[in-house]
């Protein structure tokens, strides 16, 4: 059995003490004009700021320079914005509050041969109240290594499902608090350890969940059966989830019919961007093509872009797919792509009507124009 070792975890593990973690991260103080040697050293500093005020910071504007790296960037706090919804139907949560705090940052190009970061706004003020506690609680909610070494027996060696875990660690370990999916992470990464190498599946567990841990903008979520055997797998970048708050008013959705080695479902997410050009913004592998399935891929892209739905999703038609969209788009308006639509009609009509086939499609589609124009 291999032996893990608890700093390359792509999850929370208590190995550290607190001094140490002070150690790591000294707080610097915020300004107008303050200078970064790297974008990357400006993230971590205001991320570390920001925690130790009370409060996560996410990323949103942002304009790259040609060779696409960072021109400018606004960091903003995780409650900006406002959210409104249209339905009435189903109660809905959101994180957005109209929160005004923000950082621009910027890369001048002239001036500038060492490539610095300057902070050029800083509009250090909030509308709701700032709670430490709330932070720390996410930093801190961490499995204790002991723990950790049972899940990876259960896992590797016992072969042990998510839901008979829980139930074994909550009994040995009482009063202690496992999470979900602190425990569906932690499971997932043995189980990556312990295959062979040249599974493609594995090696995409582990560089994703890596990608998450050095990038918490990476959005990655996992679900598996009692059997530790996986049936779902969703991702975004970050540059996936820059362009889907840029250009998520019209998204593109279609689904492979299990063309891949492992007879699972991809189901993937497109846009056009300002240049025109189909961009990739988001991807997951389902075992089947259900709607719970579908929902829960929904749902995913709700959590990671904080529930800013598409105003149109455009998809081949297929019933489970509209009723997710339904049920967890809310304010989505789905249309049917009438390519998928005209195979539905060769499927379905074509034997039926026989040699008036042609003449139906071509009035069909003469209607479908009109009403379209």
């Amino acid at each position: 059995m291999n032996t893990f070792d608890e700093n390359l975890l792509p999850f929370n593990c208590t190995n550290e003490t607190n001094e140490n973690r002070s150690n790591k991260s000294i707080e610097a103080p915020l300004y107008k004009g303050k200078i970064f040697n790297t974008w990357q050293e400006a993230f971590d500093t205001i991320e570390s700021w920001a925690k130790k005020q009370g409060f996560n910071v996410i990323y949103n504007r942002v304009i790259r320079k040609p060779d696409g790296t960072f021109r400018k960037r606004t960091v903003q706090c995780e409650h900006q914005g406002d959210y409104v919804t249209k339905s009435t139907s189903k109660q809905t949560t959101t994180k957005r509050i109209g929160c005004t705090w923000h950082i621009n940052l910027s890369e001048p190009i002239a001036e500038n041969s060492f490539n610095h970061v300057y902070i050029t706004t800083f509009h250090n003020t909030h509308s709701h109240n700032l709670n430490l506690n709330i932070i720390q609680f996410g930093d801190n909610k961490q499995i204790p290594l002991e723990i950790m070494k049972e899940i990876e027996f259960l896992t590797v060696q016992c072969k042990m499902g998510a839901s008979t875990q829980r139930q074994y660690l909550e009994a040995k370990f009482l009063g202690q608090i496992i999470y979900n999916n602190d425990l569906y992470c932690a499971i997932q990464y043995f189980r990556s350890q312990s295959k062979n190498d040249t599974n493609d599946v594995a090696k995409l567990y582990t560089r994703l969940l890596e990608s998450s841990l050095h990038n918490p903008m990476w959005k990655v979520a996992i679900k598996f059966d009692d059997n530790n055997t996986l049936t779902h797998l969703f991702w975004m970048s970050p540059s996936q989830l820059e362009l889907w708050y840029q250009f998520s008013d019209i998204v593109v959705q279609d689904v492979t019919c299990k063309t891949n080695r492992y007879d699972m479902a991809l189901s993937l997410f497109v846009i056009l961007d300002e240049n025109q050009n189909i961009r990739l913004v988001a991807q997951a592998l389902l075992i089947d093509e259900t709607k719970e399935s579908h929902e829960w891929t929904f749902k995913q892209i709700n959590l990671a872009t904080d529930n800013l739905y598409p105003r149109v999703i455009m998809t081949d038609a297929d019933p489970a797919v509209h009723a997710a969209i339904r049920s967890t788009f809310l304010t989505t308006y789905p249309m049917h792509c009438t390519f998928h639509i005209g195979q539905n009609l060769i499927k379905k009509l074509q034997r039926l009507l026989g040699q008036k086939f042609q003449e139906f499609l071509s009035k069909f589609y003469i209607i479908l124009l009109i009403e379209i124009y």
